[in-house]
């Protein structure tokens, strides 16, 4: 019997790896009769439209309520303090008789729950809740939270059609690496620049590629941050695209040496996913969210907020990049492999299919 399913999200037209894995579920699960109540984000234009934009699927969200229209809500959620008042309209459904499965795509969800003066509030509207998690490492921390049940999930990968596994050496003059995340502080975008801005000084020769929109975070207001960006864009040696879709980003991944993401707040990240499903060399940072993602597969792994490592690293990619090209395959063959057949789409339908479909 076909099920009424309703999604209160932010906007999932955006290219990130939380708006690709939330319409990628929409779509799949078409044969059901879906309602969206989607909202824009509080970066995707003045506070007077975000604000009647949420209250708009706010209206919508309870009209299928009282009218008995849902009988799952899936909830794509958002951690901070703001946004988890913003999302408890949806919330406090779970309390009256709606089966409510929502979905994490950030670490911070344990802050939120955990280790925020709002917390104990945060925990009662979550108690009754069902939640998505999509790395291993929220597990521990989340069984502390009374009354909610938590699934394991991983994300996908969706390779393109023409693509095989990176097996040809870059023919770039120097060492060429990729930033595929969205450039924010606390993703150590800017600990990236500052040692390359160092290397560049000592007449080393690289190039950095980046993709992404630029997101204020807990480190660097939108201000500063579109400030201390346009430093970064005069640097000869970095590109900057904007935001990109998949296709692009694969594309750009069989230019570079090496994917890079120092990440100190982070859950799965997609850029990760794409990297290792492609074979590429990656500089990430030493977390655990960073390490469940990766698993087997290598990587050079920098300590938090190491420049001194950070540059380390750099400096021997760049003295041996001719070896590491002529190595590569055989080093990332069979752990390219074993990362498409764990991030493969049809682990993930199957995983999700159990979750709604009971």
């Amino acid at each position: 019997m076909k099920k009424n399913f309703c999604v209160w999200s932010c906007n999932y037209l955006n290219i990130n790896g939380q708006a690709l894995v939330t319409r990628f579920v929409v779509e799949h699960f078409s044969n059901d009769k879906w309602t969206e109540c989607v909202y824009k984000g509080f970066y995707e234009g003045p506070f007077f439209i975000t604000t009647f934009s949420w209250l708009k699927a706010l209206f919508k969200l309870w009209s299928e309520f009282i009218f008995k229209r849902i009988d799952v809500l899936y909830l794509v959620c958002s951690r901070s303090n703001l946004g988890f008042i913003r999302d408890i309209p949806a919330l406090i459904l779970s309390r009256m008789g709606v089966r409510v499965i929502v979905h994490i795509h950030g670490s911070d969800i344990v802050d939120l729950l955990l280790k925020r003066r709002i917390s104990p509030i945060a925990r009662w509207f979550y108690e009754n809740c069902e939640m998505v998690v999509p790395s291993q490492h929220l597990l521990a921390d989340l069984s502390r939270v009374r009354g909610i049940h938590v699934h394991l999930c991983e994300n996908f990968y969706v390779p393109a059609s023409d693509q095989s596994s990176n097996t040809e050496s870059n023919r770039n003059e120097c060492l060429t690496l990729l930033w595929s995340s969205n450039i924010m502080s606390n993703k150590g975008f800017f600990d990236l620049t500052d040692v390359l801005k160092s290397l560049s000084s000592k007449d080393i020769n690289f190039t950095l590629i980046a993709v992404g929109a630029l997101i204020p975070d807990d480190e660097l207001t939108m201000v500063q941050l579109k400030q201390k960006f346009s430093e970064i864009s005069e640097e000869k040696w970095f590109k900057y695209y904007g935001k990109v879709g998949p296709r692009e980003v694969n594309n750009l991944l069989n230019q570079v040496d090496a994917v890079c993401l120092l990440s100190r707040k982070e859950c799965q990240p997609l850029a990760l996913i794409q990297a290792m499903c492609v074979g590429q060399e990656l500089i990430v940072s030493d977390q655990p969210p960073i390490k469940a993602t990766l698993g087997n597969y290598p990587a050079r792994y920098i300590p938090n907020k190491s420049m001194r490592d950070l540059e380390f690293v750099l400096l021997d990619m760049v003295n041996n990049l001719d070896r590491e090209r002529r190595l590569k395959h055989e080093k990332f063959r069979l752990s390219s492999l074993d990362a498409r057949k764990r991030f493969s789409i049809s682990n993930f339908v199957d995983v999700m299919e159990s979750i709604f479909i009971r």
